[in-house]
């Protein structure tokens, strides 16, 4: 194998590795802010309950005003299924979970996603 052959398989490797590291990252980033979000809801609803007992209130009545929950189930919707990577200059789109199917851009099932690395079926 010549050197540019060479260079060009670090190049195709490194691409791919950054874009599994990108990925982790943006799911690890989701994660949290879910979490967060969670806790957030949980100390809202505790004050809101806290609210309600100390001045005689409806609980009922001021969750649905000052939380919005409608709103939360909304972010689901929004959600990426599959991500990108390209691998050999083709583009594959996978889940980012352990043993994620991986597609190609016809929405044929390819290979599969493990531990960060994408396992292609022999052709």
């Amino acid at each position: 194998m010549n050197k540019s052959q060479e260079i060009k398989n670090l190049y195709s490797n490194f691409v791919s590795d950054m874009n599994n590291a990108d990925a982790k990252l943006k799911n690890n980033l989701k994660k949290i802010n879910k979490y967060y979000k969670d806790v957030l809801l949980s100390e809202k609803k505790k004050l809101l309950l806290e609210i309600s007992n100390g001045e005689n209130l409806n609980y009922n009545l001021l969750k649905h005003k000052y939380l919005n929950l409608e709103n939360n189930n909304s972010d689901c919707e929004n959600e990426i299924l599959l991500n990108k990577t390209s691998i050999n200059s083709i583009d594959y789109y996978y889940e980012n979970k352990d043993n994620g199917n991986i597609y190609d851009k016809n929405s044929k099932k390819v290979g599969i996603f493990i531990d960060g690395k994408f396992i292609l079926d022999p052709l």
